[in-house]
C-alpha cells in the first residue's frame, strides 16, 4: 500500500527500483511498486501516479539528474531506458551496463548497481522536496506570459538550473559567456546526457562556444566572493582559482565527450556586457538566457532572465562580438618519436586532437607523470588523486599520480632557442617546466621545498592511438598544503597501492579468459602476462592455472569463480563527502610499471615498508623473474599493440 507520509521511505523506493529493474519498464503495470507511485504522486500531483507512463517519466527525470557520464549512461541502461533497451532481459542490461562502467558484471551488480539505485532515489526524493517549494527550481512566469512570441521580448524569471539544462539540451547550437563558469560542467553533461538519450549516441551541439573572462580581469568581478572575503586581492586569487578549475572540468568534459571541430573554448579582455547564453532552436529562433550574478542576499540559487531574441538578432550580435574579440584557448601538444638522446620533437598538434582511438597509431607524445609525496607527523605519504570526470579525461575510476602532456608553452617557457626549429631535442628543463605547471593549475602548489627530480625516462604503447613517452618525477609537496575537493588527492599506503594493483590484475585476468573478441594468439598472450602479474602478487597457484588455460579451449568456470571471489577481497574504496569512490585500480604507466618505476623511487624518498617490499620481491627468485618478464612484455611493441585489452 502507499507510503503514509509525505515523502517516501528511502529504504523502501531502493527496494521498488531494485524490483523495477528485475522486472523491467515493459512489466510496469503488473508489479506492486507502492513507493514509486507515492514519489509519483508527491512530484506530479496532477499525474495518475498509478499509470505507467507516470511512473516512468518520473525515472527518466531522476537519472538524467545523476549528471551524465558514465555512471548516467549505466543507469540509463539499468533501466532500459536507451531507445531499443526496454525489452532487453535484466541480465542484458546488467551486461551492458557493466561495460560502460569497465567493470565485470559481477563487480557492476555488489557495487555500481547499488551506487545506481541509491542515487535515483535520492534524486525522486530531492525532486519531492523541491516540488513542494515554491521556488523549486522552476519557472516562475511574468505577468505577460510563459511563450516568447515571435518578434516580441516576453520575459520570464527562472530560478536555478532545470530550465537552463533543459533549454541547453534542446539547442541546436549554443554560445555561453561567464565571468567563471563555476557549474557549467555540470550543467553541460546533464544536458549532453538527455540529448543524446532523446537522439542517439553521437549526439552533439553543431556549435558550441565557451567564453571565460580574462584572468586579468576577474579582480573586478563584484560577486558573492567580494562579500566572503574582506580583502579584494584574496577574493580575485579565490575567483581565478575557481575559473581555472572550471576551465580545466568544461575542457576535460568535452574532450571526453564532446564532437571534435564543434566545440570552442575562449578567453575575452573584455567588459562582459550580459553574462549568459544564446541558444539556438531547431525552428532557427534564438532564445537568450541572461544570468544575474551570485549574491549572498539572494541564495545560492542562480537567477535567470529567459527571453526571444528581438527581430534583429541584437543579442547575439553582442555574443558573437564578444566571441570574435577574444582568443581561442588551444593546449598544443608536441608530437615526435623518443631517440637515444631523449625525445625529438616533429610537431605538435591541438591536445583535442589527440588519443583519438584508430588515428595516429605510430606518433609518439612526450608526458610527464609526478609521483607526489609528503611528510606528514614524521612520516612519508604518497600523494594520488582518484581520477574523476572533473580532473580528468581519461581512465575514470583510477587512482593515479599526477600526470599531463608537455606542451608548446613548456617548450617556449624553457627552450625558447629552438622553439622556431621543425625539429628539436626536449630538454629535462622543458618537462620540468610541464612538471611546475601542472602542479600549479592542478593543485594550486607554487612553492616546494626542494627541486623536482627526474627518475626515469619509460615509454608506454598502445595499440589504438599515439604512444606516450614519459618522464617521471618525484617531488614533496608541502605537508601544509590543502587541495581542492575536485581534485580526490589521498594520501596512500603501500599495502594500499599494493591492493589496488592486485584488484586490477585479478579482474584484468578475468577478462583476458573470458573476452569473446580474442583470437586464441590474443587470449595465449594475455594470459602469459596476467599470469606474471598474478605471481608477481603472490597467487602463485592461480597464475599455475592461468598459464594452462592458455594451452586450453574449454573455459574453466572454476578458475573465474574464484578469480571473482579474489577480485570482490581485493576492492578498495575512499570516501569523500559522504559518497563511496570504488577504485578499479592504477592509470596507465602506474599500473605497467609500478615495480620498476614507482616502487622504487617510494623506497629512495622513504616511504614506510617500501624498501622493505621491494626487497623481499628481489628476494623470491619467482617474483623477482616476473617481474623482469613483465618490464620486457610492456617494452615489447610488437606483443603490445597486438592486444586490444589491457593485461
Amino acid at each position: 500500500m502507499p507510503e503514509e507520509s509525505g515523502t517516501p521511505d528511502f529504504a523502501r523506493l531502493v527496494a521498488d527500483l531494485k524490483l523495477l529493474r528485475e522486472k523491467g519498464l515493459t512489466r510496469l503495470r503488473r508489479i506492486n511498486v507502492p513507493a514509486l507511485e507515492e514519489a509519483t504522486r508527491r512530484c506530479r500531483p496532477n499525474s495518475s501516479a498509478s499509470t505507467q507512463p507516470a511512473i516512468e517519466e518520473l525515472l527518466r527525470s531522476a537519472v538524467s539528474r545523476i549528471g551524465g557520464g558514465f555512471l548516467g549512461e549505466a543507469a540509463e541502461y539499468t533501466f532500459g531506458l536507451v531507445s531499443g533497451t526496454r525489452a532487453w532481459p535484466a541480465q542484458q542490461r546488467r551486461r551492458k551496463a557493466a561495460e560502460i562502467c569497465g567493470v565485470t558484471t559481477d563487480h557492476f551488480r555488489k557495487s555500481y548497481e547499488i551506487t545506481i539505485l541509491e542515487q535515483v532515489a535520492e534524486e525522486m526524493i530531492a525532486s519531492i522536496e523541491r516540488s513542494s517549494t515554491p521556488s523549486g527550481g522552476e519557472p516562475k512566469a511574468s505577468a505577460a506570459g510563459d511563450t516568447p512570441g515571435t518578434g516580441h521580448i516576453v520575459m520570464r524569471t527562472v530560478v536555478g538550473d532545470a530550465v537552463f539544462v533543459e533549454r541547453l539540451a534542446e539547442a541546436t547550437s549554443a554560445t555561453i559567456v561567464d565571468p567563471t563558469h563555476e557549474d557549467l560542467a555540470d550543467h553541460l553533461e546533464r544536458a549532453l546526457a538527455r540529448k543524446r538519450r532523446r537522439s542517439g549516441p553521437a549526439a552533439f551541439w553543431e556549435e558550441l562556444r565557451i567564453v571565460f573572462l580574462n584572468d586579468d580581469l576577474l579582480g573586478f568581478v563584484r560577486d558573492d566572493l567580494t562579500v566572503q572575503f574582506p580583502d579584494a586581492a584574496e577574493a580575485a586569487r579565490e575567483r581565478r582559482q575557481r575559473a581555472g578549475l572550471a576551465r580545466r572540468t568544461v575542457t576535460s568534459l568535452l574532450l571526453r565527450l564532446g564532437t571534435p571541430g564543434r566545440w570552442s573554448v575562449h578567453s575575452y579582455a573584455g567588459l562582459v556586457q550580459f553574462p549568459g547564453a544564446v541558444l539556438r532552436t531547431a525552428d532557427g529562433h534564438n532564445l537568450v538566457h541572461l544570468t544575474g550574478a551570485r549574491s549572498h542576499r539572494a541564495g545560492p540559487e542562480i537567477l535567470r532572465f529567459e527571453f526571444e531574441d528581438r527581430p534583429d538578432h541584437y543579442f547575439e550580435s553582442v555574443f558573437q562580438e564578444v566571441v570574435e574579440n577574444s582568443r581561442e584557448e588551444h593546449e598544443v601538444v608536441l608530437v615526435g618519436s623518443p631517440t637515444e638522446a631523449g625525445f625529438a620533437c616533429s610537431g605538435a598538434r591541438f591536445r583535442r586532437g589527440v588519443m583519438i582511438p584508430q588515428q595516429n597509431i605510430h606518433d609518439w607524445l612526450p608526458a610527464v607523470v609526478i609521483i607526489t609525496w609528503r611528510r606528514k607527523g614524521g612520516s612519508i605519504e604518497p600523494l594520488l588523486e582518484i581520477n574523476t570526470p572533473k580532473n580528468s579525461t581519461r581512465e575514470l575510476g583510477k587512482a593515479s599520480h599526477l600526470s599531463g602532456y608537455v606542451n608548446q608553452r613548456d617548450h617556449v617557457t624553457q627552450d625558447s632557442a629552438n622553439s622556431t626549429a621543425p625539429n628539436f631535442l626536449i630538454g629535462p628543463a622543458t618537462a620540468k617546466a610541464a612538471v611546475l605547471r601542472e602542479l600549479r593549475d592542478e593543485l594550486r602548489v607554487t612553492e616546494l621545498p626542494r627541486e623536482p627530480r627526474l627518475t626515469s625516462t619509460p615509454g608506454f604503447y598502445y595499440p589504438d592511438k599515439e604512444n606516450l613517452f614519459f618522464y617521471v618525477f618525484e617531488v614533496e609537496i608541502p605537508a601544509e598544503t590543502r587541495f581542492a575537493p575536485s581534485t580526490h588527492m589521498y594520501p596512500w599506503s603501500v599495502e594500499e597501492v599494493l591492493q589496488v594493483r592486485e584488484h586490477q590484475v585479478v579482474n584484468n585476468t578475468i577478462l583476458a579468459l573470458t573476452e569473446d573478441g580474442l583470437t586464441r594468439g590474443q587470449r595465449r598472450m594475455a594470459l602469459t602476462i596476467a599470469g606474471l602479474n598474478l605471481t608477481v602478487h603472490g597467487h602463485d597457484d592461480l597464475a599455475r592455472r592461468v598459464s594452462e588455460q592458455s594451452r586450453q579451449d574449454e573455459l574453466d568456470r572454476r578458475l573465474v569463480e574464484e578469480l571473482t571471489e579474489l577480485a570482490g577481497r581485493s576492492r578498495f574504496s575512499r570516501y569523500a563527502a559522504g559518497r563511496e569512490l570504488s577504485i578499479e585500480g592504477l592509470a596507465g604507466l602506474q599500473y605497467r610499471n609500478f615495480f620498476t618505476d614507482v616502487l622504487p623511487v617510494y623506497a629512495q624518498v622513504g616511504v614506510p615498508s617500501a624498501a622493505k617490499i621491494l626487497a623481499s620481491l628481489h628476494a623470491d627468485p619467482a617474483r623477482s623473474r616476473a617481474i623482469g618478464r613483465l618490464a620486457a612484455s610492456y617494452g615489447d611493441e610488437q606483443l603490445i599493440t597486438a592486444l586490444p585489452i589491457e593485461v
